[in-house]
């Protein structure tokens, strides 16, 4: 492939084909003079550079002009690679400037401006910009011996690059600030070797773009006098401002776990403070310093107290973790339980499932919405265990009525994302199925459309593994996601249920009627069940039976109910020996 042409040479046309070798030479000149060079990107591996950005680039380029992109991004200070490497590949027809600490061998470390132009065949031009820095926003060479974490003066300049950042991809920024207390009196030996560990616990529990920066107890660095044993400095760039709560919970956690040294557990006293921009300032100083004030206000709180700068957040952030934390113990507490709703066959009207429903009835809150705590188990990580005991419940369940001789229907249960990726998911079905002596053809396990193509491959591949041992499959709010007919081929699936948002007005809507008819007729040419969810009147229950739908489900039927009330809508049915009577079941 034929090298890209140097910036002098697309000079040198500007200026016409007879006049190129003095154009070049004039070009030439005026990088040098004015200490700005140029560059242009071939095929997102090598750089070519002009001689004066070779001679900015110092030893990088080896006295060439060539440079190999990867080397230039190793060049940068471990906490800026992602941001960096991020800035060459995410490449866009605006002219982009960014600055960033290089390492260039023999001159040291030096702050070099790269501005972009260009999609396909980027170039632009390089300067040394380190002049401009003044001593005190200079990011330090000097990191912290004990930690091997550079101080705030660092942190600083970083979070004025992350604002800047933050501002033109329209993410949010948070400063988190962890103030730290060794729970004993201990000597300064042990006390550094218990801030080496937790440093590390930090940098791996933070991503490489993150920023982690360590407090000294130095009452004239930047308003950051400390007590005890100081802190820690970190910068979050989030997509949500709620995020930065969750990622604060999970490092305090880590922190407060007892280190061990020379035999001896030590634990540390961890509180945090977060600041947010743009909400609570626009810059690096005034984070700091929010953030620094937040987490003082923590600390009078306690160990574990995590604060916003924001009393509004704060007030939310305690009432999520109060939640958290009762939600912990409802497992223990037998506080959870599942609630039915039955699925009806339109042509009979008989039951012939049940999609077991999760249900929280806490003693003090009294029956929590599951649209507050399954996000919530969700994003912390509960919906683990909480998954397995619904499914092992509903199995148990299923299992009773059969054993009492109500006539064997198909128990549906929902798998939430986090399940469906666990890779014991196949060893927890099972052995729920195995607990309640439950055969698998009388379960079914409910999964969306985006849980499946998120991993196409891999989710076919768990889906045949359990259809193989005869577990029925369905997908869940068909419609709202890819509703791809060439994706649905590859799955082992049995059904689909049509979301509730097309349901609703199927009578008086064309367009919603459209796709219903399109899902129902899908599902026929699939040979596949069609469900229809969140049937409420008899017209829409006359519509999907004029289109040959499958099964229904909704309130016209019955609500979810709790368990006995479930056998009670079977029982009755088993006594009448036909479909399903609103009037009597409901009741």
């Amino acid at each position: 492939m034929q090298n890209p042409r140097s910036a002098a040479a697309h000079a040198a046309d500007t200026f016409g084909s007879d006049t190129q070798p003095d154009t070049a030479a004039w070009w030439a000149d005026l990088e040098r003079l004015g200490e700005v060079g140029s560059w242009r990107l071939d095929t997102g591996t090598w750089i070519h550079l002009s001689a004066q950005a070779a001679r900015t680039l110092g030893s990088l380029t080896d006295g060439g002009t060539r440079l190999a992109l990867e080397r230039l991004i190793e060049a940068a200070p471990e906490g800026d690679r992602e941001r960096w490497r991020t800035w060459w590949t995410e490449r866009s027809d605006q002219r982009e400037s960014m600055e960033v600490e290089l390492h260039l061998g023999d001159a040291g470390r030096r702050i070099v401006r790269f501005t972009r132009h260009g999609h396909d065949l980027p170039i632009g031009f390089v300067q040394d910009v380190s002049d401009r820095w003044s001593a005190a926003a200079r990011p330090s060479t000097e990191l912290d011996f004990t930690t091997g974490l550079p101080g705030a003066e660092h942190f600083l300049v970083h979070l004025d690059r992350g604002i800047a950042r933050a501002g033109r991809r329209g993410h949010r920024l948070a400063v988190l600030v962890l103030r730290t207390e060794v729970a004993r009196p201990v000597d300064d030996e042990t006390r550094g070797a218990l801030l080496a560990q937790a440093s590390e616990r930090l940098r791996q529990s933070l991503r490489d773009a993150d920023v982690v920066a360590r407090i000294v107890g130095d009452p004239n660095e930047v308003e950051l006098a400390s007590h005890g044993d100081g802190g820690f400095l970190i910068m979050l760039e989030l997509a949500h401002p709620h995020d930065a709560s969750n990622v604060g919970r999970r490092l305090l956690e880590t922190l407060s776990r007892p280190i061990d040294w020379l035999g001896v557990a030590h634990q540390w006293r961890v509180s945090g403070g977060i600041a947010l921009h743009p909400d609570d300032g626009s810059r690096p100083e005034d984070l700091l310093s929010h953030a620094l004030a937040a987490a003082e206000n923590a600390r009078n709180d306690g160990t574990s107290s995590l604060h916003y700068y924001s009393s509004t957040l704060n007030a939310a952030a305690f009432e999520k973790q109060s939640l958290e934390n009762r939600l912990r113990q409802a497992l223990e507490n037998n506080e959870l339980e599942l609630f039915y709703q039955p699925k009806v066959e339109i042509q009979t009207e008989r039951i012939v499932g049940f999609e077991g429903l999760l249900r929280w009835r806490h003693p003090e809150l009294g029956l929590v919405s599951p649209a507050q705590f399954i996000p919530l188990a969700e994003e912390t990580g509960l919906i683990i265990p909480i998954g397995r005991w619904v499914m092992q419940q509903a199995c148990r369940d299923t299992k009773q009525w059969q054993l009492d001789g109500l006539p064997p229907i198909r128990m549906a249960v929902n798998l939430s994302s986090a399940q469906f990726r666990e890779p014991q998911l196949f060893q927890w079905v099972m052995g729920a199925l195995e607990d309640a002596q439950l055969e698998p053809k009388w379960l079914e396990l409910e999964l969306t459309e985006s849980m499946l193509m998120h991993d196409v491959e891999s989710a076919a591949g768990i889906l045949r593994r359990l259809k193989a041992k005869g577990l029925h499959i369905s997908i869940d709010d068909f419609g709202t996601g890819y509703s791809s007919l060439s994706y649905l081929k590859r799955f082992p699936i049995d059904a689909l249920k049509i979301d509730r948002s097309f349901i609703r007005e199927i009578n008086t809507n064309p367009d919603d009627a459209a796709i219903s008819t399109s899902i129902i007729l899908m599902g026929r040419s699939l040979k596949l069940r069609v469900i229809a969810e969140g049937v409420e009147t008899r017209s829409q229950l006359a519509f999907l039976r004029v289109m040959q739908c499958d099964e229904a489900q909704g309130f016209l039927f019955s609500q979810p109910v709790p368990e006995p009330r479930a056998r009670a809508l079977l029982e009755a049915q088993a006594r009448r020996g036909g479909g399903y009577n609103p009037s009597v079941d409901a009741a």
